[in-house]
């Protein structure tokens, strides 16, 4: 990744009645991983992207 992490375009939250709040800011996420091509076209590549907050623990945050 390149570390530029900057939301240029912001956008609202939505807030629900039941106190719920939405925030959908749009992202590019940008990964590279080691490849096989071993048995290419015929092969499955998998690359692991570990998302986490700051603020909050897994209890408190789905990424949905």
């Amino acid at each position: 990744a390149d570390g530029n992490y900057e939301v240029t375009i912001m956008t609202k939250a939505i807030i629900h009645s039941t106190g719920r709040v939405v925030w959908n800011p749009p992202a590019i996420y940008k990964s590279s991983c080691q490849i096989d091509v071993q048995y290419f076209p015929f092969d499955r590549q998998s690359c692991l992207m570990k998302f986490g907050s700051w603020t909050y623990d897994g209890y408190h945050v789905r990424v949905t």
